[in-house]
């Protein structure tokens, strides 16, 4: 689903929480090939020839994005809403940190199995302290903790994961980064991705069953 989601035009829903404590909102996002059961006109993404290519399997999508004074969190729901079919999918929270790439560093992945895609697929296993991007990375760690600390020269944020059990750090560097074509120039250096997920396996949700899987992410 991270191959679509991220770049459909979502819907609003509604305000789900407003208080002192923070704010809520939901969006959705609904792919009914096949399906017609329940019509609800807040579920309301059409289906595209594009998704089809890539997904044409029945599904609704909603996304929570809950902000605090120093907490973000943001949710990710899928429904299956077939009467008879498996819904198996995988998904990145795709999270992009503003930082100097040559001092951030993401922790505790020490002794993790991970899979290097910069060097084709092979299963390493993480030594580091603190794994930086200084080169080209993109990892995918499997089994992790779902607590991780990203920390950047005396500025740290702390991301606990739920129902999500990879983490993937990844930043492109200069010469995979100057082919991306919306990434401004030397736009590789100001960030750093760290994205749980369900990027080495996938996740099935039986019919009629639901899924929700998030993150929350804290000032230190």
């Amino acid at each position: 689903m991270s191959r679509f989601a991220r770049s459909t035009v979502w819907k609003w829903d509604d305000v789900v929480m407003d208080t002192d404590t923070g704010v809520s909102v939901r969006l959705r996002e609904t792919h009914l090939v096949d399906y017609v059961h329940r019509p609800d006109p807040l579920l309301g993404l059409d289906p595209t020839p594009e998704i089809q290519s890539v997904f044409p399997y029945p599904f609704r999508l909603a996304y929570v994005i809950t902000l605090a004074a120093h907490q973000l969190s943001t949710d990710l729901h899928v429904e299956n809403p077939s009467t008879d079919k498996t819904l198996s999918f995988q998904a990145l929270l795709h999270t992009y940190y503003a930082s100097n790439r040559e001092h951030v560093k993401v922790s505790p992945l020490t002794g993790l199995a991970y899979i290097n895609k910069v060097k084709g697929g092979v299963e390493e296993t993480e030594t580091r302290d603190g794994v930086d991007v200084l080169n080209f990375t993109d990892s995918v760690y499997k089994n992790a903790s779902k607590e991780y600390l990203i920390s950047s020269q005396g500025k740290n944020i702390k991301l606990k994961a739920r129902g999500l059990n990879d983490v993937v750090v990844w930043n492109p560097g200069p010469e995979a980064g100057a082919k991306i074509g919306d990434m401004e120039d030397g736009g590789w250096d100001r960030y750093v991705c760290v994205e749980p997920g369900s990027a080495s396996y996938f996740i099935d949700v039986a019919p009629g069953d639901h899924w929700v899987g998030g993150q929350t992410m804290s000032v230190m």
